[in-house]
């Protein structure tokens, strides 16, 4: 009898606590959710193991819809590409990419759902520079001015393209389930947020 008591008395104890614990992040939920809403942008940089280097300049544009802590967001991402191993050459080039999809925030984290079918990538008009190992860098200028205008440019170019959005695409799809970052913080015009690699630093636009 005495161990049911006992039993009771604790529910009487923890069930308060959780509800005082849910509400308060509910609370700090909502807040946070209206503060996220509007236009943030970050840099980052990104070497890979052929030493090619992508610097990013990526914008967010949170958007509250209903009741709900959550909504839509637009996903935009200008990519000065350096570097890049062909067989005969490296190139450079800036690529502009768009995605869009919906956002919610949950316990002080951001889940993020990525709409595949909305994932934009492309090149920008003559930003594709092909450095050939034989050329300097004078003569390398005059090949590419004249080089532009060939239909192995275009080649090239649709072929880069092609592979970056289907990096993109891949890196994107979560079979329905969303990319969920954590600790989500806003400090004046400045927002943090955090996954397994490092933490995202944004500022307000």
């Amino acid at each position: 009898m005495n161990r049911i008591q006992n039993i009771d008395a604790t529910l009487l104890f923890v069930i308060p606590t959780l509800l005082f614990v849910f509400c308060v992040s509910s609370c700090d939920d909502t807040q946070l959710a209206k503060d996220i809403c509007g236009a943030w942008e970050g840099n980052f940089s990104m070497s890979y193991s052929d030493q090619s280097k992508d610097n990013h300049t990526e914008s967010l544009i949170f958007e509250k819809k209903g009741d709900k802590d959550g909504g839509t967001f637009i996903e935009r991402q200008h990519i000065v590409s350096k570097n890049n191993e062909l067989d005969y050459a490296t190139c450079d080039y800036v690529l502009d990419t768009e995605i869009s999809g919906t956002w919610e925030i949950i316990f002080g984290d951001i889940e993020m759902k990525y709409n595949v079918s909305s994932l934009s990538v492309e090149i920008e008009p003559r930003s594709l520079l092909i450095h050939r190992k034989t050329f300097d860098d004078a003569f390398d200028n005059i090949v590419n001015d004249a080089f532009r205008i060939s239909d192995e440019y275009q080649l090239i170019k649709d072929a880069i393209q092609k592979d970056r959005y289907s990096e993109l695409f891949k890196s994107y799809q979560y079979d329905g389930e969303g990319i969920v970052f954590s600790n989500v913080k806003i400090q004046g015009s400045k927002m943090t947020f955090e996954d397994d690699e490092r933490t995202w630093t944004y500022h307000r636009k």
